[in-house]
């Protein structure tokens, strides 16, 4: 049974099988047309006989009867005629022997019949030179020659029959095993290419071109797999590197939390080895968050687990549990999706143990820092009174001396009494400065509002501005149609605003002009006034811009060094237009001028601290 378990022997048995019975079927039929044509010959010579021995005997019907007895004795003494017998038209029978019981009647032409296996009968009519038919003759032939003669055909032919089977058996033999040879070597390179082998080449040359061009293609694709297999690997270890260079843990489960994979990250945050961790749970590494309880967190990632895939990254706080036993806190982002039928959840783990220390200390840092700006700011507060009334004191005695040196006309005394007094206004410009700050940042500032006039806000700002615009040489235009408009908002703080704003244009603008437009926007549905303060001073480059809001910086150092300040002014403007729901915002370009706008509601709302 082996034999049919093999290739070879399956085609070699089919081959041999295939070779009998063609061999059989041919020389069959070639036995059976040698024997038809050994027959046809005998009828054809029996016809010829038959045709000879009645042409004979009717010339012998003109003569005696004693002639006729003699020829057909002549007849049977020829060893192929067993017998043989004249029959004339009126009934007379010629025979030299008794004749076999056969009943042939008469017949017009020529008669051919079997008796037995190797006897014939044969009758032919006699006829008369002018073609009248006399009577018929028969006679019995025997085909014992002619049978030995088949018969000796049909030997020789079963002997080249064998002759000729086994010489193709000899020349399968010999064929068949270099056929099987070559497709068993094909076997197995198709079967080192399937199994992923693919990095040596098919070094198989035979004769048969079908199999060297199927040796060819095999090649052919054996390269492409290398090609493809190589992409694949280099492909891999590109993620794999990835993976292993990420800071945090990456794990990758199965939808029972079996771990799967995971990346180097995941080793040294957890401390064990990957093979300690593949096969085994993801809830292994978890600590439960709360002592004796379930972990509610933990339970979300199990119902993650087995909800509908999602690329949405969910982020849960639990607590990790190390090789040591030891246990840290751990922030937990997955994700899952379907992939060839599996469900497949992946989980970056971030340790927080240092997120956390970095932010407690920076909880207490900012606390310790909040705690000191609102003792600062609450100490500025509560000195404001101490602060102003000495230098009020300082600033109206020396207004006092000022007017006496006057009246003497003591010119060396009022030069020194004027910068004791200008000093004092300007300290006090600074501390009421940063006073207003330190309440707004206390939350100590309040918004008084009132309804007032605009036009009165413009008078105020317009004569307390005069003296300032004149020191530099600056022409002041005002760009304002009073029709007696009215706000509900906190005049004051509007009033030191603009203030602030045509002080800061005046001071970086000499020879130039100062401009105040004043315009409404009722097309929204609160209505604004919109005040604008433009100057054409040196201007505020653009990388300088992000600083005017600032507390104590100025856009340039060069610009603080030769114009001065504290760069409080329009912080605290903007600070008090938040508060009544405004704001300032600023355009500029430099050696052309800038401009400031500061837009405010109509009708304001109390408002108590910053945004």
């Amino acid at each position: 049974m082996r034999l049919f378990r093999s290739f070879s022997g399956i085609l070699t048995f089919g081959a041999i099988l295939a070779h009998l019975l063609l061999t059989a079927i041919l020389f069959s039929s070639i036995l059976m047309y040698v024997e038809k044509s050994y027959k046809d010959q005998f009828v054809d010579s029996v016809r010829t006989t038959s045709n000879m021995l009645a042409s004979q005997s009717s010339h012998y019907l003109n003569e005696n009867n004693e002639l006729i007895s003699g020829f057909l004795d002549e007849l049977l003494l020829t060893g192929n005629i067993t017998f043989a017998e004249i029959t004339l038209e009126n009934g007379a029978i010629f025979s030299p022997q008794e004749s076999p019981n056969i009943d042939i009647e008469f017949q017009e032409d020529f008669y051919f019949s079997q008796h037995d296996d190797s006897t014939y009968f044969i009758s032919a009519p006699l006829n008369t030179n002018n073609a009248k038919k006399r009577g018929f003759i028969r006679f019995g032939f025997d085909e014992t020659l002619i049978q030995e003669n088949i018969d000796t055909t049909y030997a020789r032919g079963v002997y080249l029959a064998a002759g000729y089977f086994f010489l193709v058996i000899i020349l399968i033999a010999i064929f068949i095993p270099r056929l099987t040879s070559s497709l068993r070597l094909l076997q197995e390179a198709a079967q080192k290419i399937s199994s992923g082998n693919t990095n040596e080449s098919l070094k198989i040359k035979t004769r048969i071109d079908e199999f060297n061009s199927l040796i060819f293609s095999l090649e052919s694709m054996r390269l492409s797999m290398l090609k493809q297999h190589k992409e694949v690997e280099k492909k891999e270890l590109y993620i794999r590197e990835v993976m292993n260079r990420m800071a945090d843990a990456m794990i990758v489960m199965d939808k029972n939390m079996i771990v799967k994979s995971l990346n180097s990250s995941a080793e040294n945050i957890f401390g064990f080895e990957s093979d300690e961790i593949v096969g085994k749970r993801f809830d292994e590494l978890l600590a439960p968050c709360k002592p004796d309880s379930n972990c509610e967190n933990c339970e979300k990632l199990h119902i993650k687990a087995h909800s509908s895939p999602s690329n949405e990254n969910a982020a849960l706080e639990c607590k990790g549990k190390h090789k040591n036993g030891k246990t840290f806190p751990i922030e937990l982002f997955y994700s899952n999706f379907d992939y060839d039928n599996e469900h497949v959840i992946i989980c970056n783990a971030h340790d927080m143990t240092e997120h956390k220390k970095a932010k407690e200390k920076l909880t207490g840092a900012l606390k310790s820092a909040e705690e000191a700006n609102n003792s600062k700011s609450i100490f500025l507060s509560s000195m404001s009174h101490e602060l102003r009334t000495p230098l009020n004191a300082i600033i109206g005695y020396s207004e006092i001396l000022l007017e006496e040196a006057d009246e003497k006309k003591d010119t060396a005394s009022a030069g020194d009494l004027k910068k004791i007094r200008n000093s004092g206004k300007h300290l006090l410009s600074l501390i009421n400065n940063v006073l207003d700050l330190s309440k707004i940042e206390a939350g100590k500032m309040d918004v008084d509002n009132q309804e007032f006039l605009i036009g009165q806000v413009i008078e105020d700002v317009t004569f307390t501005t005069a003296p300032l615009i004149k020191k530099n040489n600056n022409q002041f235009t005002l760009n304002f149609v009073d029709n007696n408009e009215t706000m509900f908002s906190d005049f004051t703080k509007i009033k030191q605003a603009l203030i602030n704003l045509i002080g800061n244009a005046t001071k970086f603008t000499e020879n130039g002009n100062v401009t105040l437009s004043v315009s409404f926007d009722t097309k929204n549905s609160e209505p604004h006034v919109i005040f604008e303060v433009s100057d054409t001073g040196i201007g505020i480059a653009e990388e300088d811009m992000g600083k005017l809001f600032k507390e104590f910086s100025q856009a340039n150092t060069q610009v603080m060094t030769k114009y001065g300040g504290t760069g409080l002014g329009l912080i605290i403007s903007r600070k008090f237009c938040q508060m009544m729901r405004g704001d300032i915002t600023v355009s500029s370009e430099i050696d052309k001028g800038s401009t400031f706008t500061m837009t405010l509601p109509l009708q304001s709302k109390d408002r108590t601290n910053t945004e």
